[in-house]
C-alpha cells in the first residue's frame, strides 16, 4: 500500500470565506456549480464568471460553518474579493480573504485510502488541502504569471508539485494576467464537473449555456509536457511551422522533471506533431496523451 508524501506548503495558494444567512443563494445566482450539493469534506473546481461568460476566477469551494471557502492562486484574491463585493451588497454575506496567519498545507495520497485527519478532498484528484490558523513562517514564492519561481533556476518545492499534480489532472489555473480572457470551454470546466447546466441562472450563465448546446468548438484545452524552461506566461503563442496552433493557460517548471502546458488548441494542429513558442529557441513541447 503506498503511502503519502511529505505534507506541501502552500504559500501563493490562499482562500476567501463567504458566510452569512444569504451565502448559499448569492453564491448559487454567481458560480457555475450547483453549491446545495457539495458533500462535507470535499473541495469542487468552479468558476465565476462576468456577464459575458468569461472566467473571473477559478477556485476549489468547499463548504463550512455558516457558508463556504473558496481556495485559489493569492494573486486572484483581491480580483475575486471585488467581483463578488460588487452583488454581495444586495445579500446577507461577509465576504473575507483568510486571515494573514493562516496558512493551507496540501497532500497527495493514495485515492483508496480514508481521508485522515479532516482534510478537504480535491475532487477527481488524489490531492486534499487543509488549513491552520498558524504553520510558521513560510519560505514566501514571488508570481510571475502563470509560472511560480522561488529563483532564476525554478528549483523544486512544495509549490511546484501542487501546480504539478494539478497540470498532470488537465485542472487549469488562472492569475491576475488571464482574468477574463477566457470561456469555461476553453478551459474545458465542462468535462471537469466545474459546470452545472441544470441549476439555473447566474451570471454569464445564458452566453457559457449557448456554448454548450449550439456552439461548435474548435479549439481544446491539452496538456503539453517538454524540457525545462525557466519562464511561459498565459497567452503566448504556441507555433507549428511557425503558424500560430493555440495558446498557453497556465504552466508549470520543475527543473528535475521539465515543463507542464496547459493549452488551448485547436483542432485543427496536427497533435502528433511538436509544438514550439514564438521564439525558435523555447523547447519542444509534446502533447500528452
Amino acid at each position: 500500500m503506498s503511502t503519502p508524501i511529505s505534507p506541501l506548503a502552500l504559500s501563493s495558494y490562499r482562500y476567501i470565506d463567504v458566510t452569512g444567512v444569504d451565502a448559499e443563494r448569492f453564491l448559487q445566482g454567481q458560480i457555475t456549480i450547483n453549491v446545495s450539493t457539495p458533500e462535507d469534506k470535499t473541495a469542487y473546481l468552479a468558476a465565476l464568471c462576468n456577464a459575458k461568460g468569461r472566467i473571473v476566477s477559478l477556485f476549489f469551494i468547499s463548504k463550512i460553518k455558516l457558508g463556504f471557502r473558496l481556495f485559489m492562486p493569492q494573486s486572484i484574491i483581491k480580483t475575486t474579493i471585488e467581483h463578488l463585493k460588487k452583488y454581495g451588497v444586495f445579500f446577507k454575506v461577509t465576504i473575507e480573504e483568510a486571515p494573514a496567519e493562516a496558512r493551507l498545507i496540501a497532500f497527495i495520497e493514495n485515492p483508496n485510502e480514508s481521508n485522515p485527519n479532516n482534510r478537504i478532498k480535491i475532487t477527481n484528484t488524489d490531492l486534499s488541502l487543509k488549513s491552520f490558523p498558524n504553520e510558521g513562517e513560510l519560505k514566501p514564492l514571488t508570481t510571475s504569471n502563470s509560472i511560480y519561481t522561488a529563483n532564476s533556476n525554478c528549483t523544486q518545492n512544495d509549490e511546484f508539485e501542487w501546480y504539478w499534480h494539478l497540470a498532470q489532472n488537465k485542472i487549469p489555473w488562472i492569475n491576475q494576467d488571464s482574468v477574463e480572457q477566457f470561456l469555461p470551454h476553453d478551459l474545458n470546466l465542462p468535462k471537469l464537473d466545474a459546470v452545472d447546466f441544470k441549476k439555473g441562472c447566474y451570471t454569464g450563465q445564458e452566453i457559457i449555456a449557448r456554448m454548450h448546446y449550439k456552439g461548435k468548438l474548435k479549439q481544446h484545452l491539452q496538456l503539453l509536457k517538454g524540457e525545462f524552461t525557466p519562464t511561459i506566461l498565459a497567452k503566448t503563442a504556441l507555433t507549428q511551422e511557425d503558424k500560430k496552433v493555440g495558446e498557453v493557460v497556465c504552466s508549470i517548471c520543475i527543473k528535475e522533471k521539465g515543463v507542464l502546458v496547459l493549452a488551448l488548441v485547436k483542432d485543427k494542429a496536427d497533435i502528433d506533431d511538436f509544438f514550439q513558442l514564438e521564439d525558435k529557441n523555447s523547447p519542444i513541447l509534446k502533447i500528452e496523451k
